[in-house]
């Protein structure tokens, strides 16, 4: 297995971060005006900035969603919050966990790399009814935020990354609150 390593100039760190309306199984996505195309809301990491933050302000910027992180249960390498004890480096399960769940990784140019750390996020009550009634205040002029059902949500997406990325999300928070 090789070894990559990369210095400051040749990578970005991004944050994503899919927002839930748990309640009634929508999605919110971002439309690209300029390219008329629907992509998952990211973007970078500020320094400083913890990637959660990063990915909450992503989302607000992006689409005037506010924003929480979604606690799901998912399997990870990563060690509990309080290690009591040497945590072998194993796969786990954690009922309740808002780590990343997925990492994208993405060549750029002249051996550059994009990595975008994304999060499962609940959106805050009241606000898909401000966005659908046209009371939402912020978001970037580019964009267009949208709410969709979570089988729309998937076939919507431009790009065969965030259809993954996004099915990713919808398959935990499926087996956290939805008991499927």
């Amino acid at each position: 297995m090789a070894t990559e390593q990369y210095a400051t100039p040749d990578f970005v760190e991004s944050c994503g971060l899919i927002p839930i309306d748990v309640r009634n199984r929508r999605v919110c996505l971002v439309y690209l005006k300029r390219k008329e195309e629907y992509v998952l809301a990211k973007g970078r990491r500020n320094i400083l900035e913890s990637r959660s933050s990063a990915a909450i302000r992503e989302i607000f910027e992006e689409t005037g969603l506010s924003c929480s992180l979604l606690p799901v249960r998912m399997e990870t390498r990563a060690p509990p919050q309080v290690e009591l004890a040497p945590t072998r480096d194993v796969v786990r399960v954690e009922e309740s966990c808002v780590e990343p769940f997925m990492v994208t990784i993405r060549e750029m140019k002249a051996g550059h790399v994009k990595i975008i750390w994304w999060f499962v996020g609940n959106i805050e009550a009241g606000q898909v009814e401000a966005l659908e009634e046209g009371r939402l205040k912020g978001g970037e002029e580019q964009f267009k935020a949208q709410m969709f059902g979570v089988d729309d949500a998937v076939r919507m997406l431009e790009f065969q990354s965030d259809r993954g990325v996004l099915e990713k999300a919808l398959e935990l928070v499926r087996g956290t609150y939805w008991g499927e």
